[in-house]
């Protein structure tokens, strides 16, 4: 690449992009080459003007038209095509650019796949077809066909734009103070003089008759459905001068006169006052039209057909008569039209089709069907609902009003219209169907894709809440640019691409301040570097960056030359590295001015980061948290997350001497898109980093906390580290004394002839270049050669020599990967200090966790407090928003006078950064409609004193205790069994009080029976541990004292409780035993001294434990009233529905390599929905969907029609747990199908003997065992998402699925949302003055269309509640708002091991904890313990397995292991769950 000819750095001349990183090539030229070459990039009258077919005036055609159109084939021009209609050409055009998309080039493909694409692009283009819009006849497609097809559309387009400039001269006439509304359109034929006298006649204020007037002032807003452009005899509307008060004026308008008597006064005031887009004057409609006071759902059935008759026309008609009679009944002070009653819709609606099409007279986009000519396209679906415009009004500008609310009616129309937009894009003839059949459409897609149909009633107990988002104001557009780098390998010949984000970041600063000063830096007064930010990845800029208004414009690729020029940056470790190219390249403009449903709903992409939403939120992220991020001593670790300067460390080690870890304390900031604007939503975060240590310290500190050293391994790759000595030859600059670690030990081979990773400087091996010592080739002898010898003389050996260095120290690679041996680099851990500030990613021991939580935990008035103050360590002086000194300005940050500190003055905010981009951001907090749901009813068994608990009508406790209460159902147990492992056993007197409270407690709740009935036997083992640590030896201890203990008792073996002193380790080996082995059920209570001081509510607790795992089946220890759970039933009340939850939990950063993640799915099996039996698997690590789902849910469903008389459920409300948003297109198309799969395979199962049964699973993709060389990452990715989508329409095309209903409702939990109570009543005072449970939040902050809502449903026990966040992917069961809530809040209630309502909802909360328990069994791979290594190292040769065909191997190679999973015997089956059979239909896991 060195050799490239091509411009020298520094010499870059512009050049036009598209805005795709792979621009398109034009499809018309000649053939690929010129295409490339000339970049008409489809602009095919471009391509016309460049090699015209037909004579154009005294130009003569060049190309005949079979040597256009480079890959189509020759043929007719067919008589199907109406060359007539513009639209349907023009279709077929956009069509043919689309011909072999899938083949596009893409910058970072291989020779492989370009030849491949080549071959493909080929092929489909000479097969090209088209299907005709309405008649669904298909046609070959031709250059004939195409070029024919170009004329039609260039001849309209000839048409109109004779048309924009008659409209031009009419609008000079406005200018000149002459109404143009109702004259004759002959009259403005005649434009050009029109034109030049009025220009004469202008007073200095520019060329009035050739200026644009956008419709969209300064924000912008989403386009009406019009129901055409403007014809070619013109639009004229005759307001008159009625009325001395302009109809259409808010009443506190100043504007009031001035529209009134004014030519085109309605006109000027749509163009001066519009709803929805940052007026001051006019926020929405509502404030609109003053006169006019009916909403359509007022009128009655008569004055309904009447109004829904006008609409109609008001859509069909071109010359827009209508529209004009309508406008001019206003002006004259009207408030009906020909007997119809006119409602603030309807009337600007109709004012809004006269204005577009006359001030706005541009030449229209034929691509879009919506815009064409009437006459010449097929009639679009009418609209239901008359509003102004397709989507909820919304401002892009502060408003300074912190009370939000959502209007509920318009956002369920604008949701209406996202349903009829999914119903066109899947191709459905609305055209031509009835109005019934369409309701029936809208309703189906809207439960498919989970759309908001309602909204909480307000019948509920509702006050206002606050809640951690700020109000903030935008820009009406955003430009996206991407730079590759492509640098020089010094290892290799190849090239290779910066990836590291410090190196990208560094190269853009670079050609910030070199290359691309003039674009990038301040010059001549001009604050340019303000415009844009990055994260190294992309740029986002407010103005185009290479041109004045042009963002296409970007410069050539800078190419590092053949003479010897070279392009070069310093990385972080001060190593200076040439880069061979830079590329900049548009990515796309981004409309910020539409609603947030239009911005935030984009399908195209693969990859929610390369959607718009995701570069939305990024581009915003990155400037609205710059202030931050480039405020010298603050720590950004993410894009959302920074940190307080280094003075707010607190140690997590609770002996100061031996600290490895301590918490940093800092604030999160994310752009959210609410219903009708965006939101900053500004959080705490607290996080892990390392203590600058030496390297040695942290091992040996590590080692004493319990850590093994495979973890200790893994958590210190990629950390930064600092070299301590002198080299002989000194460092030149402080940067060079940085590196990165690569690995930590290295493989050796042992005498018996096996290979082991040892850490020791004694035993790894220097690389074989270096200089070797005389006395040995390890890295410990290197550096203690001895005098004179070669090592002495490197340069990097220490000065002065390191004489005391002990063989055990550790050998720290900071070098290249170990296969190099050549690019290794061996440092003693001793002589390497870790860098400060960075985060720890690892695991945290129990009493770090303890530690960090007290930390991190505040309560919520200071939780709010600290986040809108505005002292040095407070939120809105980190985010530099308010009480700070902006560097950028003279005056402070702070201004508007603030609720938490009404002292300050008020005044105008200077955000200066912030402000020169057209943002800003509020400096309180928004405050939003909530309401609270009722506790549910909770019974009993009437054999107690309290047989129920009642809900509350209030808000109130969520919370309640068990005296007095007998559980719902009871286990009945005749003995008990303690096995005591406390290191010091409880002595005889304690016990015998022990025991005596345990059975008081469970013959209260109804578990045994009283003394005089019968007695029950407690059978106590003490058996001390030796060691707290996961150690097999320990597991074989405990296996053989359990099996002494069942040998003393009958079965069915009680539930055994476990007593044991706090201890991960040891609580793991217990239930690897029992589970996995044994097949009994165990009670951990791991309270060392404090079981001595157990209450008898303690001991309830305990005690509903003992009743859930007391029989096979389980027990249940409260129920719900059936009201609370009817909507889960039949109409004849029998339960038909199963409620599913799922969760997956992943390895982190300290664990095996290719340690899998564990995925867990829980089912109700009873009527009551308190069983949860589970199933659980392993899956390839961090893979966020569930791989085997369908074989999950089958188990699940098949527990359930054990307990039904072997039936199905017709209904299944399912709560999936550990998604995070970018995920949910992944989840509609990989797990949403697989449920389907699981209702056939269950029904299969138990009819096998039937006929026509459902069909067999069909597999779905398995993307990782694929090989994926060659491939790069965006076309893997789009190989993806393609065969994922076209196994999930092939699942849905099967005949004779099994038929269902599916709620799907994905459960969020690591949110950073809060809310905070705003009057007493709704005010937990006991509790941190948190929220009372029941909150529900559904409203301003939530989706723009989907249905999902908040609900904190209980109290917290310390700290600031957090809430659940439930987002709905499908809503085939057709629950309402109201219905979903409630039956979400009952199960928060469910949870069968509390007395108090939990934080989420149990079936969710289940699958969680059986992930937990499956964390257990996984747990010596999860702390790399030596024991349990994967099955081998994986193959790096030149034919190696890839690393997801290596994780799949690890995976086979534990669930083969007799440790994780029981093997079956002679003639059994292999079991899919790893535990014991004899705990399948039980909740054992809690």
């Amino acid at each position: 690449m060195g050799n490239k000819k091509n411009k020298q750095p520094g010499n870059t001349p512009a050049r036009k992009a598209t805005q795709n990183i792979t621009p398109d090539v034009c499809i018309r030229c000649p053939d690929r080459e010129t295409a490339e070459k000339k970049e008409h990039r489809n602009d095919l009258n471009k391509c016309f003007n460049d090699f015209p077919s037909r004579q154009i005036g005294d130009e003569p055609a060049t190309h005949a038209i079979d040597e256009l159109w480079w890959g189509f084939s020759n043929g007719k021009v067919s008589a199907d095509l109406d060359l007539s209609k513009p639209a349907f050409c023009d279709e077929l055009l956009e069509y043919a650019k689309t011909v072999g998309k899938e083949f596009q080039p893409h910058r970072m493909d291989s020779g492989i796949e370009e030849s491949i694409k080549s071959a493909g692009m080929v092929a489909a283009k000479r097969d090209a077809k088209w299907k005709l819009p309405q008649e669904g006849k298909v046609i070959p497609i031709s250059k004939e066909m195409l070029e024919a097809a170009l004329e039609a559309v260039q001849g309209e387009t000839a048409k109109k734009t004779a048309q924009a400039e008659k409209l031009k001269a009419e609008k000079a006439m406005r200018k000149a103070g002459t109404s143009v509304l109702g004259q004759d359109a002959t009259v403005a034929g005649s434009s050009s003089k029109v034109s030049a006298d009025t220009k004469g006649n202008s007073s200095g204020t520019g060329s009035a008759a050739t200026e644009t007037v956008s419709s969209g002032g300064g924000s912008g807003s989403g386009k009406p459905l019009r129901g055409g452009p403007p014809t070619t005899d013109g639009i004229f509307v005759q307001t008159g001068s009625a009325q001395e008060v302009c109809p259409r004026c808010p009443v506190t308008s100043p504007y009031h006169h001035a529209h009134a008597i004014a030519p085109d006064g309605l006109l000027d005031c749509y163009g001066q006052i519009q709803p929805g887009i940052g007026s001051t004057l006019a926020s929405d409609l509502d404030k609109l039209w003053p006169r006019l006071r009916l909403d359509r759902s007022e009128l009655g059935p008569g004055q309904l057909s009447s109004y829904d008759a006008v609409n109609d026309r008001l859509h069909s008609d071109p010359d827009l008569a209508e529209a004009k009679a309508i406008v001019q009944s206003l002006r004259q002070g009207g408030t009906q039209y020909k007997s119809v009653l006119l409602t603030k819709g309807l009337a600007e609606y109709a004012l809004l089709l006269c204005h577009q099409a006359q001030r706005e007279p541009v030449v229209l986009d034929e691509s879009d069907p919506e815009d064409s000519d009437p006459s010449t396209r097929p009639p679009s679906a009418p609209n239901p609902t008359v509003s102004t415009y397709s989507n909820p009004t919304h401002t892009n500008e502060m408003t300074g009003v912190l009370d939000q609310h959502t209007d509920h009616d318009r956002t369920l129309k604008y949701t209406r219209d996202v349903a009829l937009r999914m119903l066109r894009n899947a191709g459905r003839d609305l055209d031509n169907m009835s109005k019934a059949k369409l309701e029936q459409e809208i309703g189906e897609v809207s439960k498919s894709f989970g759309l908001r149909t309602s909204f909480a009633s307000k019948a509920h107990d509702h006050s206002k809440v606050s809640t951690n988002h700020l109000g903030m104001q935008w820009p009406t557009e955003i430009h996206v640019y991407a730079v590759e780098m492509i640098r020089t390998n010094r290892t290799s010949i190849a090239p290779v691409t910066v990836k590291k984000n410090t190196d990208k970041r560094r190269v853009i600063e670079m050609l910030k301040n070199t290359y691309y000063a003039k674009n990038l830096n301040n010059s001549g007064g001009n604050d340019r570097a303000l415009k844009w930010v990055t994260d190294g990845d992309l740029i986002w800029s407010v103005v185009p960056l290479f041109h004045a208004n042009d963002p296409t414009v970007v410069p050539e690729s800078l190419v590092r030359s053949a003479s010897g020029a070279e392009i070069t940056y310093d990385n972080e470790m001060g190593v200076r590295l040439t880069l061979e190219e830079i590329t900049i390249t548009l990515v796309k403009t981004i409309n910020l001015a539409r609603s947030m449903g239009e911005m935030f709903c984009d399908t195209t992409t693969a990859t929610y980061d390369d959607s718009d939403p995701g570069l939305i939120t990024r581009g915003l992220n990155a400037f609205f948290s710059r202030f931050a991020s480039e405020t010298p001593g603050n720590v950004s670790t993410s894009a959302n997350k920074s940190f307080v300067a280094m003075t707010q460390r607190r140690p997590l080690d609770s002996n100061p001497a031996q600290r490895t870890l301590a918490a940093l304390k800092g604030f999160f900031l994310s752009v959210r898109p609410g219903i009708d604007s965006m939101y900053l939503n500004v959080n705490h975060a607290t996080s892990p980093f390392f203590e600058e240590i030496l390297v040695s310290e942290f091992v040996t500190r590590a080692r004493q906390a319990g850590r093994s050293e495979g973890e200790i391994r893994a958590v210190l790759k990629g950390v930064k580290v600092r070299i301590i000595y002198q080299t002989s030859t000194p460092f030149k600059k402080e940067d060079e004394r940085y590196r990165v670690i690569t690995c930590v030990g290295s493989s050796v081979r042992a005498s018996d002839g096996t290979t082991q990773i040892r850490p020791d400087i004694g035993s790894v091996m220097c690389r074989p270049t270096i200089p070797a010592s005389p006395v040995g080739k390890t890295v410990y002898h290197w550096y203690t050669a001895p005098p004179n010898s070669p090592p002495r003389t490197h340069k990097e050996f220490p000065a002065p020599p390191l004489m005391n260095l002990p063989q055990t120290d550790w050998a720290v690679n900071v070098g290249g990967p170990i296969s190099k041996t050549d690019s290794v680099a061996w440092y003693p851990a001793s002589q390497l200090r870790i860098a400060p500030q960075q985060l720890f990613r690892g695991r945290l021991t129990g009493s770090q966790t303890t530690q960090m939580l007290n930390v991190a935990v505040q309560t919520p008035d200071p939780h709010r407090t600290s986040i809108l103050k505005q002292g040095p360590n407070n939120g809105m002086f980190h985010l530099g928003y308010a009480g700070n000194s902006d560097v950028r300005a003279a005056n402070s940050a702070g201004g508007n006078q603030s609720l938490t500190e009404p002292s300050r003055p008020a005044g105008p905010l200077h955000q200066a950064f912030l402000q020169a981009v057209n943002m800003q951001a509020e400096i309180e907090m928004i405050r939003i409609p909530g309401k609270w749901l009722s506790r549910p009813k909770l019974v009993y068994s009437p054999r107690g004193k309290y047989p129920s608990l009642l809900p509350s009508n209030k808000p109130g406790t969520a919370s309640w205790d068990l005296r007095d209460r007998v559980f719902a159902t009871q286990a009945d147990f005749r003995e008990l069994a303690v096995l005591d492992l406390q290191a010091r056993s409880m002595q005889p007197e304690p016990r015998r009080g022990f025991i005596e409270l345990l059975c008081t407690q469970l013959l209260a709740h109804g578990l045994i029976p009283p003394r005089e009935e019968r007695e029950v036997r407690v059978e106590w083992q003490s058996a001390p541990l030796i060691s707290n640590t996961m150690d097999l030896s320990t597991e074989t201890r405990l296996r053989a004292q359990l099996k002494t203990l069942l040998g003393k008792l009958h079965q069915p073996y009680p539930p055994i409780l476990v007593l044991l002193d706090y201890s991960l380790d040891t609580y793991a080996c217990v239930k690897r035993v029992a589970d996995l082995e044994l097949g009994i059920q165990t009670i951990c209570a791991a309270s060392g001294k404090a079981v001595l001081r157990w209450s008898p509510q303690t001991v309830s607790n305990v005690a509903l434990k003992f009743n859930m795992k007391g029989a096979r089946g389980g027990r249940d220890n409260h129920h719900f009233d059936g009201k609370d759970l009817r909507i889960l039933w039949s109409a004849d009340e029998q339960a038909d529905t199963v409620v599913i939850g799922a969760d997956v939990t992943h390895p982190g950063k300290g664990s095996a390599m290719a340690t899998p993640s564990i995925a867990a799915v829980v089912g109700s099996a009873d009527d009551q929905f308190m069983q949860f039996p589970g199933s659980m698997r392993l899956q390839r690590g961090s893979k966020e969907d569930i791989t085997d789902l369908s074989g999950m849910v089958k188990e699940r469903l098949l527990e359930w029609a054990s307990r039904h008389n072997k039936t199905l459920p017709t209904k299944v409300l399912f709560y999936r747990d550990g998604v995070s948003e970018s995920q949910y297109n992944i989840l509609r198309r990989r797990e949403l199908p697989q449920v389907q799969i699981a209702m056939n395979e269950a029904y299969r199962h138990l009819h096998p003997d039937e006929p026509n049964l459902p069909p067999t699973g069909m597999a779905a993709p398995d993307h990782s065992l694929a090989n994926w060389k060659d491939i790069s990452r965006p076309n893997r990715v789009q190989r993806e998402r393609e065969a994922d989508e076209e196994w999930a329409a092939e699942i849905e095309r099967q005949s004779n699925n099994r038929p269902f209903q599916m709620t799907f409702v994905v459960v969020g939990k690591r949110h950073n949302t809060r809310f905070y109570p705003e009057d007493e009543g709704h005010t937990l005072s006991k509790l941190g003055r948190n929220v009372k449970p029941g909150l529900v939040v559904d409203e301003v902050i939530t989706h723009p269309y989907s249905m999902d809502f908040y609900l904190q449903s209980h109290e917290p026990i310390k700290g600031t509640g957090r809430s659940a966040h439930y987002f709905v992917l499908q809503n085939n069961m057709g629950l309402t708002a109201d219905e979903l809530q409630s039956i979400t809040h009952t199960f928060c209630y469910a949870y069968a091991r509390a007395t108090r309502g939990v934080s989420y909802c149990a079936p969710a909360y289940y699958a969680d904890r059986l992930c937990d328990r499956g964390r257990a069994y996984m747990r010596y791979y999860l702390i790399n313990h030596p024991a349990f290594q994967p099955r081998h190292r994986r193959d790096q040769s030149p034919n190696a397995e890839t690393h997801d065909q290596y994780a799949a191997a690890v995976i086979a190679s534990i669930e083969n292991d007799p440790r994780f999973r029981p093997q079956p015997g002679p003639g059994q089956t292999r079991r899919m769950n790893p535990w014991h059979e004899d705990v399948d239909d039980t909740m054992f896991y809690l």
